[in-house]
């Protein structure tokens, strides 16, 4: 085999090889938004974070000088929200 040929291989294989770090790194890690119902009293989620889907609901919202607390609510269950 010559250098060009080898060179060629390689440079192939670097770029299937870098584009399935970036696809695991884009896709692997991320986790989908879960639903107020799918979370709530789940004692395990406490302190970790989570991607939740729901609305705020109106007149929910106080401000406080280092959080913000309020509630989100997905049509069936409420959750209490501290944002820092």
């Amino acid at each position: 085999m010559n250098k060009r040929k080898l060179r060629v291989i390689l440079t192939v294989l670097a770029i299937i090889v870098l584009l399935g770090v970036l696809l695991f790194v884009t896709f692997g890690s991320s986790q989908g938004a879960r639903k107020v119902s799918e979370v709530k009293g789940k004692k395990s989620l406490v302190g970790v974070k989570v991607r939740l889907t729901g609305k705020i609901v109106p007149k929910s919202l106080k401000s406080y000088s280092d959080y913000y607390e309020f509630k989100v609510s997905d049509g069936k269950e409420e959750i209490v929200i501290v944002y820092k």
